[in-house]
């Protein structure tokens, strides 16, 4: 047995079997966090993004995410593009709920300074909002790995 592991190793056949096997999981999750982080963040600071997005996200966050397999099934097949829609799904909404609230909570005080010191606009947004609100939304986003769970 460890022969054929050894051989399989060298010949890289068992990495690229591990990849088709498990790399819909990272390829899933690095997508739901580049749509997630940067919306999450726009609807935590923005009022009026947050009134239009808050009903569909909490809508569809409500559903559980087996009901949409079918769905995927559909548009995307069996295959490495379903099992990536499917993670990406699952991650989605927890990141996005989260790093929303981040963002939200980050002090008033610390947009007034920025904005005291010459910050406006996207400048203010990511130099007074992103560090703050990057501990909790960093911690919050391995809540994507382990599925719905309390912050």
């Amino acid at each position: 047995m460890a022969r054929h592991l050894y051989i399989h190793s060298v010949n890289l056949e068992l990495p690229r079997l591990l990849w088709y096997s498990l790399g819909h999981t990272p390829a899933g999750y690095a997508l739901a966090v580049a749509v997630a982080v940067p919306l999450g963040f726009l609807m935590g600071r923005s009022e009026r993004v947050f009134a239009m997005c808050d009903p569909v996200v909490n809508a569809l966050y409500s559903i559980p995410t087996i009901a949409f397999v079918p769905f995927i099934v559909i548009w995307f097949g069996l295959f490495f593009p379903a099992r990536s829609a499917l993670v990406f799904l699952m991650c989605v909404f927890d990141i996005l709920v989260t790093v929303s609230a981040g963002a939200q909570n980050v002090e008033r005080t610390l947009i007034d300074v920025g904005r005291a010191f010459g910050r406006g606009g996207g400048s203010c947004s990511a130099r007074c909002s992103c560090p703050p609100a990057f501990p909790s939304c960093s911690r919050r986003c391995g809540s994507g790995w382990s599925g719905r769970s309390s912050p």
